[in-house]
């Protein structure tokens, strides 16, 4: 019996555990490699997954997913296999987490019975949800779940009982995460967390595919189309990665695709592929600037820069990083590897914090000295009709950035007097925005209120968001004292 940390990341996916030793080690899979290609080939010969699914995507093109992750929030439909059976963001992400926590098993040579799962700071609770429910298909206890960046700064600061204020910058292959972590002698608190779902190394790829695209047409007339032509698709994506990823060490790459019978070669330099990607790279600094101007902090009051995901390596992000900072980047620990291993260490917390005690090969740990206190990354709100114009919007409850735990008590006059129900509405989103730019996590009704004209802010409605991720919400008519509650399961951050 076994608790694992899985990194389920956009591109690469990463498992880790905590060892007798007490420190965080990541669990190589069945090939011996640390990370694990997050890509799944629905072959005519079975499911395919990770490194296997790749090697065996030139004969199958069209059946082969990846990037699935940025489609999590969104119920609807991303691949449909040759048997006509559709696959959600969430079905897709249930069937390689049990893939992982398999071949973990293998490894390990004991079974996983519970597991952590990483997300991004900046996810929406529909995308956390189905994170959630994907794990829990799995049939393994779920902890929690555990934001991306803080997991990474855990990893780096741990051990070190050290005072730091941290600005970590996580940019994978499908999402920016960035947050500022305030640590003091082993407690780590978020300070302020936020980020950019549809910005990674894939968009970084899609910049330079657009230009081999390109040349295709002024050379050969005609741009090849991607959905009609799922080989050429899959070698032309497979050669960009790699020409972008030898661009980090080496001043040129080329990438020679043919289509049709014509072949175009692309030679990339790095000022090139600098300029290709620089306006996404600005918009990675803008956005953690804001982070660490929401945190009420300057660069002079970090500590440090902490560069994670595959995509920190690019030498143009990391050049910015630092001009914008004036910081030094800390880079002690692998960054493909961080967010799982600090994730192990919250696990092992968050299992702690229920009484429960992690043994690894029959030892009993103790308690971690480690405590983490997360930030809502996204405001609560309860949807109010205004009496005079009648527009529906919402009306914070408890504010981005608050740290966990948190509560609010707000009162509230009823829409019709000569009503006895009262219905409240609880959703994400920011003071004033309409509903249909909120995100609806719940309803609780109140019935059977005592008609009474002229009772003034009678409805009371109380938020309570705790450390295991539940809303509690209460709504109590004050003129009867008559009351309902319910608890919704929003996952908004967790704590560890």
């Amino acid at each position: 019996m076994a608790l694992v940390a899985i990194d389920l990341g956009t591109s690469n996916s990463v498992v880790a555990r905590i060892d007798r030793d007490q420190k965080p080690v990541p669990v190589p899979n069945l090939n011996g490699s640390m990370t694990t290609p997050s890509a799944i080939l629905f072959s005519k010969h079975g499911v395919l997954f990770g490194e296997a699914a790749l090697n065996a995507a030139a004969l199958e093109p069209d059946k082969l997913v990846r990037c699935w992750k940025r489609e999590m929030e969104h119920g609807a439909p991303v691949f449909t296999d040759e048997a006509g059976k559709q696959h959600t963001a969430e079905d897709l992400s249930a069937l390689f987490l049990d893939f992982l926590i398999k071949q973990a098993s293998q490894r390990m040579g004991e079974a996983v019975t519970e597991i952590v799962v990483t997300v991004p700071s900046d996810a929406p609770a529909p995308s956390r949800e189905a994170t959630k429910r994907a794990a829990e298909r799995c049939k393994v206890a779920v902890l929690g779940l555990v934001n991306e960046p803080t997991a990474a700064g855990v990893a780096y600061e741990f051990d070190k009982r050290g005072d730091a204020v941290l600005v970590v910058f996580d940019l994978g292959g499908g999402t920016l995460d960035a947050t500022v972590l305030s640590v003091q002698s082993g407690k780590f608190r978020v300070l302020a967390t936020g980020g950019d779902r549809k910005l990674g190394g894939s968009d970084f790829d899609r910049k330079m595919a657009r230009v081999v695209l390109d040349a295709f047409q002024q050379q050969h007339g005609f741009t090849p189309d991607l959905v009609a032509e799922p080989l050429f698709a899959f070698e032309l994506f497979d050669k960009v990665e790699r020409a972008k990823i030898a661009l980090s060490q080496t001043p040129r790459a080329g990438v020679t695709v043919t289509c049709n019978g014509k072949t175009v070669v692309v030679e990339f330099t790095q000022p090139q592929y600098e300029a290709l990607i620089a306006a996404e790279v600005e918009r990675a600094m803008a956005t953690t600037e804001a982070v660490l101007k929401a945190a009420g902090k300057t660069w002079a009051e970090v500590t440090a820069v902490v560069p994670v995901g595959a995509a920190s390596r690019t030498p143009l992000v990391q050049k910015r990083l630092k001009e914008v900072s004036g910081l030094p980047l800390k880079m002690d620990v692998e960054a493909d590897l961080a967010v799982a291993l600090g994730a192990a260490v919250c696990g092992w917390r968050l299992k702690s914090d229920k009484g429960e005690v992690l043994v690894v090969e029959g030892r009993p740990l103790p308690v971690p000295a480690v405590k983490v206190q997360e930030a809502v990354a996204h405001p609560l709100s309860v949807l109010v009709q205004d009496l005079r114009s009648g527009a529906v919007s919402a009306v914070e409850m408890i504010a981005a950035q608050t740290p966990i735990p948190a509560e609010r008590v707000e009162r509230f006059g009823v829409l019709y007097e000569d009503h006895p129900d009262v219905l409240i509405s609880v959703v994400q989103g920011p003071n004033g925005a309409p509903p249909e730019k909120c995100v609806p996590i719940g309803e609780l009704l109140l019935k059977d209120i005592p008609v009474q004209r002229g009772a003034g802010n009678r409805i009371e409605v109380r938020y309570q968001y705790d450390a295991s991720g539940i809303i509690h919400v209460t709504v109590t008519d004050r003129v009867s004292g008559k009351s309902a509650s319910t608890d919704l399961a929003w996952s908004g951050t967790k704590a560890a």
